[in-house]
């Protein structure tokens, strides 16, 4: 129990001292001062850096799986047009041309209230229906609703 109660005695002593020192050679305190400011701006440059490395390569891994989601998703709306021109070679011409005549109504009413990339989907279909009805040499009608103003 001596020997602890004289350890803590050592460093109570020794900080006394540094204090003391400290007060007694001002220009020694303020050179300790620096170095410790400087240690520190130190550490702070160097945790800035690793966070700022981190959120780079956060970026990049967000931009990587943007870019093959995007890749995917434009590959899916390749197949489905390619599925829908299947499918348009394979209906009679009145099929068609009712297909055509109801996704032309639903594109020329609801022109203002579609959302784009649905109105561009429409838009798409259309023009492949269209294709196959020449395709085919018949005739693309005009039906009165194309002709009429729309009011919504």
């Amino acid at each position: 129990m001596t020997g602890a109660i004289a350890d803590v005695r050592a460093e109570s002593g020794a900080a006394r001292d540094a204090h003391t020192a400290r007060e007694l050679d001002p220009l020694a305190a303020a050179r300790q001062d620096r170095d410790v400011a400087l240690a520190d701006a130190r550490d702070a440059e160097e945790r800035a850096v690793e966070r700022a490395a981190k959120v780079r390569a956060h970026a990049e891994e967000n931009a990587e799986t943007c870019y093959r989601v995007a890749c995917k998703r434009a590959a899916l709306a390749v197949d489905a047009q390619r599925a829908d021109v299947s499918r348009y070679a394979s209906m009679s011409d009145g099929e068609l041309v009712e297909a055509l005549r109801m996704e032309t109504f639903r594109l020329s009413r609801t022109r203002g209230t579609m959302r784009a990339d649905v109105r561009t989907e429409s838009g798409v279909k259309v023009a492949a229906m269209r294709a196959e009805l020449e395709r085919r040499g018949v005739e693309v009608p005009r039906w009165k609703f194309q002709d009429r103003p729309v009011t919504s």
